[in-house]
């Protein structure tokens, strides 16, 4: 099955959050820790369907790296469209291509 590399911007509220909740906070407010759960709990769905190989931000939190196994092009940008992060406004764009997995 093909794999994509996904990178999704974050945020600028999300991103800050993230960032206070690292600096000493260690807790989102509580609406962006809803959204941020239901985006954990998808990627570890996908994970557990063998459709998703890691995922996480960058340090800076302004985007994430999503690496994604998929049928086509077409069926990863629905995985990442359907993400809750993407639905809720946490996350705000994408860019999907194809990576050669070779080791």
């Amino acid at each position: 099955m093909p794999t994509f590399v996904a990178r999704i911007k974050n945020s600028p509220q999300f991103t800050e959050a993230n960032l206070k909740a690292h600096e000493g906070d260690r807790k989102l407010p509580e609406d962006l820790a809803r959204h941020a759960k239901a985006h954990l709990n998808y990627l570890k769905t996908l994970k557990a369907e063998g459709k998703l190989l890691c995922a996480g931000p960058i340090v800076d939190f302004t985007w994430g790296l999503t690496i994604l196994r998929a049928k086509s092009i077409e069926e990863a940008k629905i995985l990442v469209e359907n993400d809750p992060g993407m639905k809720n406004g946490i996350l705000l764009d994408y860019e999907i291509i194809p990576w050669y997995h070779m080791v």
